[in-house]
């Protein structure tokens, strides 16, 4: 996203970002690369019904990830 503010001078709005990260990731296939990501690191498996489960090793990130949210009060 960074990038793509920076390449535009004259700067982006909210619908100009939404439809870039739907045409930029989403139709490019970034779903898919962010499955295979967490299959690959452990975080997530994929049963023979493909379906897919949050692992042992994903649950800790979860509760990482959690817990540095509320720190830093994310949204």
């Amino acid at each position: 996203m960074l990038l793509w503010i920076n390449d535009d001078p004259g700067g982006k709005k909210s619908r100009d970002l939404e439809l870039l990260f739907a045409n930029n990731f989403i139709k490019s296939g970034g779903i898919e690369k962010r499955i295979d990501e967490q299959l690959v690191s452990g975080n997530i498996s994929r049963d023979e019904h493909d379906t897919y489960r949050i692992t042992q090793r994903g649950e800790v990130l979860t509760k990482i990830f959690r817990y540095l949210k509320d720190i830093y009060n994310l949204k």
